[in-house]
């Protein structure tokens, strides 16, 4: 998993489990989604990501930056649930609401205000554990995804590297329409 963001709003978040590559991009209110199969020939594929989908990765990279304070200008707002046992830990409960009413509730522990879990508006649940800094930001160690009490999956951060400048371009949308493929 590569992830890299640049303020304001811009994303290019790269995935590759075996021979598939996904690449989902956002710059500004233009985004799409870049899939290939790294052993056949002509298989990248691309369509533009739905509005909701493209909200939604808006929404992931203003609050990656905002360090979760609410996006009021986009009509994001927060209520305060009060303090709750959630995981084994006194937690403060934030309800974050978008204005087509999905919701992502975190919640921060009480004794030393770290994040213990995020439940998206889907029932996913993420929890952060162990850390380490690369460049004077703070990653977690591991990152398990769970849904109704089941894990789904688990990503460990073994390396993390800080970028060199970026590139001219990395997060322009390809031109296009609907879906396309396009060969290698």
């Amino acid at each position: 998993v590569l992830l890299t963001a640049r303020r304001p709003l811009s994303q290019r978040l790269e995935v590759r489990i075996d021979d598939i590559d996904e690449t989902t991009i956002l710059n500004g209110r233009r985004s799409c989604m870049i899939r290939a199969n790294a052993s056949l020939d002509d298989s990248h594929q691309m369509r533009p990501l739905s509005p909701r989908e493209a909200e939604r990765l808006r929404l992931s990279t203003v609050n990656l930056f905002s360090f979760y304070r609410p996006d009021a200008r986009g009509g994001e707002s927060l209520d305060y649930g009060g303090i709750v046992l959630h995981r084994g830990v006194r937690c403060h409960r934030l309800l974050y609401t978008c204005p087509d009413g999905s919701s992502t509730t975190r919640y921060f522990a009480v004794s030393d205000n770290r994040l213990v879990s995020v439940r998206n508006c889907r029932g996913i649940e993420t929890v952060e554990s162990g850390g380490k800094s690369a460049g004077g930001i703070r990653f977690p160690e591991k990152i398990e995804s769970f849904q109704d009490g089941r894990l789904l999956h688990t990503f460990l951060l073994d390396q993390i590297r800080v970028n060199k400048p970026l590139r001219a371009g990395i997060f322009t949308v390809p031109a296009g329409g609907g879906a396309i493929a396009v060969g290698k």
